[in-house]
């Protein structure tokens, strides 16, 4: 695995040295600088961003890290071609860049489709079907205690405000009517002193 690492850094390490002399090259007119640029650009960064997904902090950093080396071969790719069609350099010494980018870029999706079909199949290990069962029927629960609980505080801070008392809390999701509280409306000065 360490082999196959370093020899994956040397390679996209080789392709951009290449890509640099390239542009060299591609540097006598506005649009071979224009391109140049680019091309050195992606060709670059995707080396670059596979050294920082070899000493990735965790397997979703690794895939993001990997996900942009994909893009960044697949923009190089595009320019090589661009190259190739628009005849700025001969064929014989784009030829050899384009197939090395196609190497690569296979390279990188196949390890991207392994590391994502390897967790695919870890999740599935371990939720069986009982499992996302028993998760989703444990979250149902707690969302409705919650929804529960907050109707209840609900109606006690509507009966607090219109000075009602509750008949019945709801153990479930119902709503429960008001009622006044009759010992304030039945004493004689319920209406004295207020308002």
């Amino acid at each position: 695995m360490q082999n196959e690492r370093k020899n994956l850094s040397e390679r996209l390490l080789d392709f951009g040295v290449n890509i640099v002399r390239l542009s060299v090259k591609l540097n006598k007119t506005a649009v071979g600088r224009h391109i140049g640029d680019q091309l050195m650009r992606s060709a670059t960064s995707s080396g670059a961003n596979y050294e920082e997904a070899c000493g990735a902090e965790s397997k979703a950093d690794f895939v993001h890290k990997m996900q942009l080396v994909l893009k960044e071969l697949r923009e190089s790719l595009y320019w090589l071609k661009l190259i190739e069609r628009s005849k700025l350099i001969p064929g014989e010494d784009i030829q050899p860049l384009l197939s090395e980018a196609n190497e690569l870029l296979k390279i990188v999706a196949k390890t991207l489709f392994l590391f994502r079909k390897k967790k695919t199949c870890a999740k599935r290990k371990n939720n069986s079907f009982f499992g996302n069962a028993f998760f989703l029927k444990e979250r149902f629960i707690l969302h409705f205690a919650l929804c529960t609980f907050h109707l209840r505080s609900q109606i006690l801070r509507q009966a607090k405000r219109n000075r009602c008392t509750a008949v019945a809390l709801p153990s479930t999701a119902t709503i429960t009517r008001l009622q006044p509280r009759k010992e304030k409306l039945n004493s004689p000065d319920a209406g004295i002193g207020q308002g």
